[in-house]
Order: structure tokens, then sequence, then C-alpha cells
């Protein structure tokens, strides 16, 4: 887990394609998030090409969100999923709590996160955040209720959404109308859901690192392939962004979720975002119109 080594975007996407038979067989609720979604808003892939023979590889790991209708759900449907991506080779999945060792929720929340691993012929991860259809208008992913059914003051609910987990960037919740209805994202040669809103999805997970204020260009930050590293000492020209403006475009007439929405974000806030991605991109002459 610590060096998991380069992998190609066959392997990559060949396993999402072991991940979305799995969990289509199982008529479960899922979707991209994080860098997953980002890749595939980007370039409908895990990576695209840019100019001078320049890639952009957005992702290693496969980030998805499964929905289940109670916490009581959860565990069986993280067995069965292990079950059917064992028989395709995978090696094992664990749950764990996204719960801070030695916080006050520590042993109070659930175990929400999933990981599957798979070790050949490349190493290959699957990092799960479940999350509970509520009958609100929202979903989230941790709820602490009172024992016994107690109720609070004034009768007040007996349960509560801490903002705790992956959504604390929300405050612990995610608007519905963020997600449904569910769209398309393309994922190299598959069709896979994608939230209705994404970008509000991807805010609401900002505490994860991501930088979202400009994520329809690319940021090398934190990555360690050789494409990054390349990346980073080149820096993004103009024709980088018309290739990326015309990749969203092509996504968009093709039906399927892109950056198209958001690069106007990058315009708003034009001076910090270059200075951001200055820092990490080293980006020269780019003018984002």
């Amino acid at each position: 887990m610590e060096d998991p080594g380069e992998i190609s975007d066959d392997l990559y996407h060949t396993a999402l394609q072991d991940v979305a038979d799995v969990l289509g067989a199982l008529s479960l609720e899922w979707w991209p998030c994080r860098g997953t979604l980002i890749a595939l808003l980007r370039h409908g892939a895990r990576s695209g090409s840019l100019s001078r023979g320049l890639v952009d590889v957005v992702e290693r790991d496969i980030d998805l969100m499964i929905g289940v209708s109670s916490e009581a759900d959860w565990q069986p449907t993280g067995r069965a999923i292990e079950a059917q991506l064992l028989k395709k080779g995978w090696d094992r999945c664990w749950t764990k709590s996204s719960a801070k060792f030695g916080s006050d929720w520590q042993f109070a929340a659930r175990r929400d996160l999933l990981y599957c691993v798979r070790t050949r012929p490349a190493y290959m991860m699957l990092d799960v955040t479940s999350y509970i259809t509520s009958e609100e208008g929202y979903v989230y992913v941790h709820r602490l209720c009172k024992p016994d059914g107690a109720s609070g003051a004034s009768g007040a609910s007996a349960c509560h959404v801490p903002r705790l987990g992956p959504l604390q960037g929300a405050d612990g919740s995610l608007p519905k109308a963020a997600i449904y209805p569910l769209k398309r994202c393309l994922a190299k040669d598959q069709a896979v859901p994608c939230p209705s809103r994404p970008l509000e999805t991807i805010q609401a997970m900002r505490h994860s690192g991501l930088e979202t204020s400009c994520i329809a260009l690319p940021d090398t930050k934190g990555r360690q392939d050789e494409a990054s590293r390349h990346l980073a000492r080149a820096g993004l020209q103009a024709e980088d962004l018309r290739i990326l403006k015309e990749r969203s475009a092509e996504l968009d007439r093709r039906g399927f979720q892109s950056m198209s929405p958001y690069f106007a974000n990058c315009t708003k806030s034009q001076g910090r975002i270059m200075s951001h991605h200055v820092a990490s991109c080293r980006i020269k002459s780019l003018d984002v119109p």
C-alpha cells in the first residue's frame, strides 16, 4: 500500500470494469467520487493526453460512493462485494471507520469505509465510502443516536448527523439533489453512474486534500508517477487548455458529465488559481477565457 508502483490505463479500467460488474450484479447504488470522479469529468478516463506528449494521470485508486438504505445493510453489502470480487481474482476486502483514532467518535461511529485490493497483475485498490439514503432530503455517512430511543429536549430527535467522516466538508451530509437523478460518466469504454451535481459532491469531500476551486485544470500536487512529474516540470500552456475544453465538449456531445461547467470557476478567481497551479504545475502562458 505504501509503494503501489505504476499502473497502466488498461489495468486501471479493467479493475474498474470488475467493480462495475459486481456492483451492477448486486443492484447497488454507486458512483465515482474524489479523484476518480475528477478524472472521468476531465478526460472520460483515468488519464488524458495534453500537448507536447504530456499526460495528466489523475488517479491511481478507484474511489467510489455506495448508497445503502440503513446502517445495518452495510456490513452484509460489504461482504457480498468482497465475495464477488474474490471470484474475479481480487485478494481481499476489509472495513474500517473514518472516525480518527483517539477522537471522541472513535467507538461510536460505524465502520463506513470499505477497502479492497488486487495485487496481480498490478497492485490496485478500491476505496469505498458508504452512505445512508435517508428519508430526508439528504444522505449521510454517520448518524449518532441516543440509547434506548431517548429523545432530546422539547421532543427533539434522538439522532443527529455529526460533522464527521468523508462528508464533513458539507457538515456530514449531502443534499440528495447533488446526487439524483444519477447521470452518466464515461470511463474509457464504459458508461458508469455519475452524480447530478458533481462539483457539490467533490466539495463535500474536500477535507480529503482535494483542491476544489479549479478542478477543470490538472494539478499534480501529491502525485508520484513519472507522467505527473513530467507535467509538473513542463507546466501547462494555452494549447493544453484548448485540448481540455474540446475534450469536455466531446463528452457533452455524447451525453456524459464533463468539466464544461467548471472552467468558468477558474476565470472568476484566476489570480489565485494561477498562483496555486504555478506552485504545483508551473503554468506558463495560460489564459482562461
